[in-house]
């Protein structure tokens, strides 16, 4: 499952990802202090975004691949 985000000046960006073999990798410039994936049994995926500032202003969104 990979999280992206895209503010209206930019291109989209890989937030994390993770798999049922792995937990959560952050790319570089997002953590998980900031960015909070929650996951059930690898079903859904809940993302929160905590401390919110202007900058936050973006589209975020999640993809799923089934294997």
């Amino acid at each position: 499952m990979l999280w992206y985000q895209q503010s209206p000046s930019s291109v989209l960006k890989l937030i994390a990802s993770f798999s049922t073999w792995m937990q959560n990798s952050y790319e570089k410039g997002f953590i998980e202090v900031k960015f909070e994936i929650n996951r059930d049994n690898n079903d859904y995926s809940v993302m929160m975004i905590k401390n919110l500032t202007p900058n936050d202003a973006a589209m975020c969104g999640c993809v799923a691949r089934d294997y």
